[in-house]
């Protein structure tokens, strides 16, 4: 079927014939106590979210500042170093939209040039304060998690739910942190737990244990230890929330406010496309133009590891559950003392659903084992991107061309990259264009409806 004749095509041309692209000009300013260094110009700006291995963003920024400068304020006082940064916005025909941080910064180069004195202008800090402007790389990273990834947590919890814990201990410490507004933890968006009774509550237990560990660890070890969601937990802070979420759960589409469609553009029909996306109500529809990856060993993983599990309840490991006596002979019934699990259906094969190796009555634990292998990662590439759309483990729509027609899988989001760079080489002109890599889990099967339901 040409991509001419296909409904995608329609969709390409409306959102790519609205403006031209997004630009951004970008202000940095470091500071400590009263004291403001002065930054030149930034020249990039890297964003890496790993929602799968990490609970916080990874930033690096270079600019370009006095030598002088550098050496004598941004060095010796490395440790207590903040930035206020602001990225602004443009489109065509709209106001320009401003967004602010105000982060902890770290130098990347952090020795003082008057300890090696490879030149003799080193000696002289102030004259080349006047003269030398260099390209410098720093690391930023929030106050909050500054914090919290130093604090401990450990205890014995009665008469409460791991899903509970998680709100009254990351989040109410969180909240609890004595910083100012701009950088302190507003709250936590919490996905509804698969580990609920038959009317929906969650479920109690009598004790929740936590070994000591730091505390923005605490929702995976939970997830270890008692079980929340049945597709592994995702943790991560963004834009001063905590978000909570079922991390390879590819159904969830239909049922949350937010979500992100992707649409796969050849990459040899619209070359340098400007505008690549728009909001639809609360929808972010964008157009992948550039390189798209795929990696898929969902049926190899299958066969290896199994499309299913089996793992013995250690609750039926004492007493006489599961015990039958027949004839004189006690029989032990197997579907009463092992929990098994067929995650994903194989088509055309055999299902395979091996013993866990271990004892436990956390099934969400074992059954998260195999999430990942019901689905394929594939990696597509948004030009003239607008990262601060993206969020933690938004739900996915992947649209594409088949000989057959337009088809849809459903997924995850699971990791983003941004770019910002200068539009024009050099330093004369700040204007800035962004592209993204944005890694998605989708199922390995076409479908037309999307709901847990």
């Amino acid at each position: 079927m040409n991509l001419e004749k296909s409904s995608l095509y329609n969709e390409i041309i409306a959102i790519g014939t609205k403006g031209g692209r997004s630009v951004y000009r970008i202000k940095a300013e470091i500071f400590f106590d009263t004291t403001v260094c002065s930054v030149f110009r930034v020249r990039s700006l890297n964003r890496f979210d790993d929602f799968m291995n990490r609970y916080s963003e990874e930033l690096n920024i270079e600019v370009a500042m006095s030598e002088g400068v550098y050496n004598q304020q941004i060095i010796p006082n490395a440790m207590r170093l903040k930035m206020h940064l602001v990225i602004n916005k443009y489109e065509p025909g709209q106001e320009p939209v401003s967004t602010r941080y105000t982060l902890r910064v770290f130098p990347k180069t952090g020795y003082d040039p008057q300890l090696t004195q490879q030149r003799a202008a080193d000696i002289n800090q102030a004259a080349i304060a006047a003269t030398s402007l260099q390209f410098y790389q720093f690391q930023l990273f929030t106050s909050a998690i500054e914090q919290l990834s130093a604090t401990p947590c450990a205890g014995i919890f009665p008469t409460t739910s791991p899903a509970a814990l998680i709100r009254v201990l990351l989040g109410g410490v969180s909240e609890g942190l004595e910083l100012p507004l701009e950088e302190k933890p507003l709250g936590m968006e919490m996905y509804p737990v698969d580990a609920v009774t038959p009317d929906g509550k969650e479920i109690i237990k009598n004790h929740v244990v936590v070994k000591p560990i730091q505390l923005c660890d605490l929702p995976g070890f939970l997830q270890h230890e008692y079980g929340l969601y049945k597709t592994a937990i995702g943790s991560y802070y963004h834009k001063q929330y905590w978000h909570i979420w079922p991390l390879y759960n590819t159904k969830r589409f239909e049922l949350v406010r937010k979500n992100l469609i992707v649409v796969n553009v050849p990459k040899d029909k619209f070359p340098n496309m400007e505008h690549t996306y728009e909001m639809r109500g609360s929808s972010l529809c964008v157009l992948a133009t550039g390189d798209t990856a795929v990696h898929d060993t969902s049926n190899l993983a299958q066969y290896q590891e199994g499309n299913g599990v089996r793992a013995t309840r250690s609750s039926a490991m004492s007493g006489d559950e599961g015990m039958e006596v027949k004839q004189g002979q006690v029989v032990l019934q197997r579907g009463a003392t092992n929990s098994e699990f067929i995650t994903n259906t194989r088509q055309g094969a055999v299902n395979f659903a091996p013993m866990a190796g271990e004892i436990t009555d956390n099934s969400y634990r074992i059954v998260s084992k195999t999430a990942v292998n019901n689905g394929s990662t594939i990696q597509v590439t948004w030009q003239n991107a607008d990262p601060e759309l993206i969020f933690p483990g938004m739900p996915v729509k992947y649209l594409y061309m088949k000989s057959t027609g337009v088809e849809q899988r459903y997924g995850t989001l699971v990791m983003a990259e941004a770019h910002y760079r200068l539009a024009q080489d050099g330093l004369a002109d700040e204007v800035m264009l962004c592209d993204m890599a944005l890694t998605l889990f989708i199922d390995t099967a076409d479908e037309t409806a999307n709901s847990s339901l």
